[in-house]
């Protein structure tokens, strides 16, 4: 623990580093806002899913899923039965791992509608597209804002330095004169 700290205390004697740390901290107040937005999302999909595709469950003694791929891998633990579920599987399809397309399928033959893949195309572009890009966006533009200010504070102490040495060499020529 103390080498770790030990650490950052250097990291932080370096000037991108210094910017790094502070557009970490400006950036915490940004991600919790949208960490709220996410979470409001994520709520608002588990419970349309779970009302609309939740009841009954998918069971692996359903005849019209034998073969196919959702059956072959086991994936009747991701489904829309109760929001805990539901959330993993939204979850399982932002981070785009390989189950949204079996689980769709699934859900198709098991509820016989077609707004299934409706419903896993708005969240792809919702969850995964738009709101992954606000995360991105916002961790680019702190970054991008501290790196500016400590530019801009690095500009302002040479000036004051380079005034403060032409004064000085001012001083003395004028001096022996």
């Amino acid at each position: 623990l103390f080498r770790v700290a030990r650490l950052l205390r250097v990291l932080g004697m370096l000037p991108h580093y210094r910017a790094l740390a502070a557009a970490t901290i400006n950036l915490i107040p940004h991600l919790i806002r949208i960490g709220g937005v996410i979470v409001v999302v994520f709520l608002s999909f588990a419970l349309v899913g779970v009302e609309t595709m939740g009841t009954p469950p998918l069971r692996s003694d359903d005849v019209r899923l034998r073969g196919t791929y959702y059956d072959d891998q086991l994936f009747y633990s991701h489904q829309f039965n109760d929001i805990g579920s539901a959330l993993i599987v939204l979850f399982t399809l932002v981070t785009l791992g390989d189950t949204g397309d079996p689980v769709m399928d699934a859900l198709i033959i098991h509820t016989d509608s077609k707004w299934v893949r409706t419903f896993f195309g708005l969240f792809f572009v919702i969850g995964t597209v738009a709101l992954m890009n606000v995360v991105v966006a916002a961790i680019v533009d702190r970054f991008v804002e501290e790196t500016r200010r400590q530019l801009l504070r690095t500009a302002a102490e040479s000036a004051v330095a380079a005034a403060a040495a032409a004064e000085a060499a001012g001083g003395d020529s004028g001096g022996g004169g």
